[in-house]
């Protein structure tokens, strides 16, 4: 080990005005870090901590949109699933549109039947109508 020495500085002082440029701007570095931990004007804990508190409430008020969206389309789910019904042919949809086939059979019907009584006033020369009205009491 005696080849092996570790040289060491002959002073911590700079040398050269490169030298006394980096001392002078690392210790300004260095009181201005402490001057601002000192007086919390840095990145604080407690300015870290109010800022954890007001994302926490803006997460908060998220989950309750959240659930409140959820819970619509629970509702609307629902709604859709009364509306077609458990096999597409059961529901309200399928209600109304049995009403409205059964509606155009009764309205086709009567217009056959307005169609026989039209002939049957005509051949008769309107006798049937005549003992119709008398029936009724319409006297016109």
């Amino acid at each position: 080990m005696d080849g092996f020495v570790i040289p060491a500085p002959e002073t911590l002082w700079p040398t050269s005005v490169g030298g006394w440029i980096g001392l002078v701007a690392g210790s300004t570095a260095l009181a201005l870090l402490v001057v601002d931990r000192l007086t919390a004007r840095g990145k604080s804990i407690a300015n870290l901590d109010t800022k954890i508190d007001a994302l926490c409430e803006r997460i908060d008020d998220m989950d309750g949109r959240l659930n409140v969206v959820d819970g619509l389309a629970r509702t609307v789910g629902e709604l859709v699933f009364e509306w077609r019904g458990v096999d597409g042919n059961n529901g309200y949809k399928s209600i109304i549109r049995e009403h409205d086939r059964r509606l155009d059979e009764i309205q086709q019907r009567n217009l056959r039947i307005d169609a026989i009584r039209e002939e049957d006033d005509r051949r008769s020369g309107g006798k049937h109508r005549r003992m119709m009205d008398r029936e009724l009491g319409d006297t016109e």
